[in-house]
């Protein structure tokens, strides 16, 4: 996953897949009950 990659602080990477088209698909998984400011 390229390091210019927005990750939200705290957050575990949980699938990272390079797209081929020098795009990235990226999910994590993030704890806490508020994530209003990931919105």
């Amino acid at each position: 996953m390229p390091s210019d990659m927005f990750q939200p602080r705290g957050a575990q990477v949980i699938k990272s897949k390079a797209q081929g088209n020098g795009e990235y698909e990226a999910e994590f998984r993030v704890r806490g009950g508020n994530v209003h400011a990931l919105a």
